[in-house]
């Protein structure tokens, strides 16, 4: 069994949520309670698939919150793709741990191309919604019921070599920088190196940045910010093939790019520490 990385369930004091993947031949994923102490498991729900076209298939990590009536609440998506078929599902789950029973289960919230490719857990956002990204965008959920709030997909972008407008176009994708939620609002990164600013409460767009082609790298640190700045991480390569720059600045309110810096060696990784002490 493949073992996916804890969740905290906030203000519940224990860290026993578990993710459990089966190998993908059996098409089978369990939401599991360990113990923190003893390791007992308990079994809360499985995740199955039959259809044999439907080779990628597992849950992603959970989150949880304890709401008004006292009860925990367990939330987790599926990422199940069909290569052949270029077909995806993705189902929302809410499992009400407190009572042992599913709270809500959501299978239609998204189109059927899309398909959940991030290791990010949903977000809690105003102690009554779950913001969900998925490969083409962000959508948000009530908590309590599972109903679509709002949604805002990405599903072909076009961009412009600055002479020529809409020269190409290609599928957005948000599979590899974990959205990042500030002051009301949502951002996210595509694997093109956008940057995408999302009203949270409505789901409108308040800006991007298409001109920095800050491709994420490797494992992303993801969308760190303060004081107003927001900072990423990335690389592109020129016609030489060579790597250029690596820590970018942008304006939290309005995507405005502040600075950037190569680095030494031209090259600067993902992951980024901020010093909010001195």
């Amino acid at each position: 069994k493949e073992v996916n990385q804890p969740n905290t369930v906030t203000n519940v004091i224990f860290v026993d949520y578990y993710l459990i993947h089966t190998p993908h031949y059996n098409k089978k994923n369990i939401v599991v309670r360990l113990d923190a102490y003893t390791g007992k498991q308990t079994n809360y729900f499985a995740h199955v698939y039959k259809d044999d076209a439907y080779t990628m298939v597992g849950l992603k990590p959970p989150s949880g919150y304890v709401d008004n009536n006292g009860d925990t609440l367990l939330f987790c998506i599926s990422g199940d793709w069909a290569p052949k078929e270029y077909a995806g599902r993705v189902w929302a789950y809410c499992y009400n741990t407190t009572k042992n029973r599913m709270q809500w289960i959501n299978k239609n919230f998204t189109d059927e191309r899309d398909v959940c490719g991030t290791v990010a857990p949903p977000i809690l956002y105003d102690h009554n919604k779950w913001v969900i990204q998925t490969h083409r965008g962000l959508h948000c959920m009530d908590a309590n019921t599972g109903e679509l709030i709002w949604k805002n997909l990405y599903w072909l972008e076009y961009y412009s070599d600055g002479k020529n407008d809409s020269i190409g176009g290609m599928a957005e994708l948000f599979t590899m920088t974990p959205v990042t939620l500030w002051q009301d609002k949502l951002y996210l990164r595509s694997v093109h190196g956008r940057v995408y600013c999302i009203d949270a409460q409505t789901g409108q767009e308040i800006w991007r940045n298409t001109n920095l082609c800050a491709t994420p790298n490797g494992d992303d640190g993801g969308l760190p910010i303060y004081q107003g700045r927001l900072y990423l991480a990335g690389v592109d390569v020129d016609e030489k093939g060579d790597i250029f720059y690596g820590l970018t600045c942008l304006d939290a309110l309005t995507g405005r790019e502040l600075w950037r810096d190569a680095g030494p060696r031209n090259i600067i990784w993902p992951q980024i520490a901020i010093d909010q002490e001195t």
